[in-house]
């Protein structure tokens, strides 16, 4: 009821601060592009139009793909895949909080003033108190287990009690909302579940929906934090299963799969959750897959999230996580939807990126969002990612051009029956693999 009554006062109240927005929470596209995904897959499907080689040097065909490659570097600054990745997650109207958009209109603009000032009113002096009261509550509960744990011990049945209590505390105190669709298919025994990645506090929102039962629960893993993410971490580890991993230690990313791949078959173990995105984003897409995990004998519980950002934006992209954490402690609501999908398992005739993909595929069709299928938000992260892909699409590329051309040589050869046909082809086959011109070629037009 506090939902939908808040969502009537905002589209009676607010005004439309991006028309291109058809559905909150998604993007628009700008263009249409020829091009999408990764680039060495849309050239190669491309080139299948024409003969790579239509002359004796080849350039008229070569400037034709170098048209092709330059369109698709267009398409890419205008509107690439990962950018908006990491923006606030798009909304179509003004969601009642900060200052009100500017209309032409000045009674107007007063009256969105009033209405601003009756929002913060709200949000500060009686949603803000109440959510801190619950924040604290789960603060307390939360250490008081762990201190209990530390010197006690817990029960499996005790640590699935605290971690369930704590988890609705945390999320009340947020102000999360979460609907939840066909439970009959959440997570009952070992293995490993997966889901998209808004923020940390995934977490909680999935052991939220755990009941009071030592069968049903998550293990955690992931990479150690600092500051008040590590101290959490620190927590649930006495009184729950965990495996968490230092990324700039080696040794321990070495052990750190077999150690999972152990628990996830492991019946003592509850089933392991990891956000195989490596990273958070805005919900807009789903990203690849790291493959690693997605091996024979071990069942795949997937899981899709999608936010509903009108009333409170779920993702977070501040600098640290108290400015996060104070943003949902006075926003209106933030709202889930999570979808539990049918466990999946490898098939013979998969290998491990084909199932990874698949589980992203059916995340996304699930909430009704983009696959991404290239390496996604790590190349926004990290120089030395970029690098890697730079290197691997000019390989590609390159291999894929000499793969053509003998494509070509072998068809004309199977055809020919003429000797001087031949030996002119024969002829032309040295200036290709040798002159420095095709070489030129290949490398720049992947740079």
């Amino acid at each position: 009821m506090y939902i939908s009554l808040i969502l009537k006062l905002q589209y009676f109240f607010s005004p439309i601060i991006d028309n291109s927005i058809e559905v909150d929470g998604k993007y628009t596209e700008i263009i249409k592009k020829d091009h999408d995904n990764i680039l060495f897959n849309s050239i190669e499907k491309s080139l299948y139009d024409f003969d790579l080689i239509t002359c004796d040097n080849g350039l008229e065909t070569f400037a034709l793909l170098s048209n092709k490659l330059y369109k698709t570097g267009i398409e890419a600054i205008i509107d690439d895949d990962l950018t908006r990745l990491c923006n606030q997650s798009p909304v179509k109207r003004w969601n009642l909080m900060g200052l009100p958009p500017k209309t032409k209109c000045k009674i107007k603009n007063i009256f969105l003033s009033f209405i601003a000032l009756i929002s913060l009113i709200i949000r500060y002096a009686i949603i803000l108190p109440c959510r801190i009261f619950l924040l604290a509550s789960s603060f307390i509960f939360i250490f008081f287990a762990a201190i209990i744990g530390s010197f006690n011990g817990l029960t499996r049945q005790q640590g699935t009690y605290v971690a369930v209590t704590v988890s609705r505390l945390y999320t009340a105190s947020m102000g999360y909302v979460g609907l939840y669709r066909d439970r009959k298919y959440q997570p009952a025994g070992p293995g490993i579940t997966v889901s998209n990645h808004l923020t940390a506090n995934d977490v909680q929102i999935l052991w939220s929906d755990v009941n009071y039962d030592e069968r049903k629960g998550y293990s955690l893993t992931g990479q150690k934090h600092k500051g008040i993410i590590g101290l959490f971490e620190a927590c649930s580890s006495k009184f729950l299963d965990t495996l968490w991993l230092e990324r700039s230690n080696e040794s321990e990313r070495q052990n750190f799969q077999k150690n999972v791949l152990k628990a996830a078959r492991d019946e003592n173990f509850k089933s392991i959750l990891l956000f195989p995105e490596g990273y958070c984003s805005n919900n807009t897409a789903v990203c690849q897959f790291k493959k690693s995990l997605f091996v024979d004998d071990v069942n795949i519980y997937p899981i899709a999230i999608k936010q509903d950002p009108r009333l409170g934006d779920a993702f977070w992209y501040e600098d640290d996580f108290l400015s996060y954490t104070f943003r949902l402690l006075t926003s209106w609501a933030t709202i889930y939807h999570v979808h539990y999908l049918p466990s999946q398992i490898k098939r013979p005739s998969e290998n491990e990126i084909e199932f990874a993909y698949r589980i992203q595929e059916l995340i996304a069709s699930a909430v009704s969002i983009k696959c991404i299928k290239n390496p996604s938000t790590e190349l926004l992260k990290k120089e030395k990612a970029r690098q890697k892909q730079l290197m691997l699409t000019r390989e590609n590329f390159g291999c894929f051009i000499i793969e053509q051309w003998k494509k070509y040589e072998i068809s004309k050869s199977n055809n020919s029956f003429e000797e001087e046909s031949y030996s002119s082809r024969q002829s032309f086959k040295e200036p290709f693999q040798n002159d420095g011109f095709y070489n030129n070629i290949i490398a720049t037009s992947t740079n």
